[in-house]
């Protein structure tokens, strides 16, 4: 049976919307970093309540993507938070399962009016 992977913030990392942007300020690294919508829309979901397939299929919803184009970004983007050690994970539960193929990964770009998927910036 596969891992279920519930993505959660870590507590002591704080968001705010400054000028309609997320900004992620993660004091324990000393690092700001900069949130597209599509990576503050995964943010904001990151609560250790819903899987990265439930955030997946809210985000195609949303969006309007293919459910295979949501769980792509999902999980790359989930997965540089965690690169990023902006989450942690819930006790026994992975936050990313093992690693997938390289084209398992590969994220089409969306373009429509909401703009494309990417990784958030990091900051200085």
């Amino acid at each position: 049976m596969a891992a279920v992977n519930y993505p959660r913030r870590r507590s002591d990392v704080n968001s705010r919307v400054v000028d309609g942007e997320t900004v992620v300020l993660d004091r324990q690294n000393g690092l700001i970093h900069q949130l597209n919508h599509t990576a503050t829309y995964i943010w904001e979901r990151c609560d250790g309540r819903a899987t990265v397939g439930e955030i997946a299929a809210q985000l195609a919803e949303t969006f309007a993507v293919a459910s295979e184009i949501a769980i792509n970004d999902v999980v790359r983007v989930t997965r540089h938070f965690q690169d990023l050690q902006l989450l942690e994970a819930l006790p026994d539960q992975p936050v990313c399962s093992k690693p997938q193929p390289k084209e398992a990964l590969y994220v089409q770009q969306v373009r429509d009016s909401m703009g494309e998927a990417s990784e958030p910036k990091r900051g200085d």
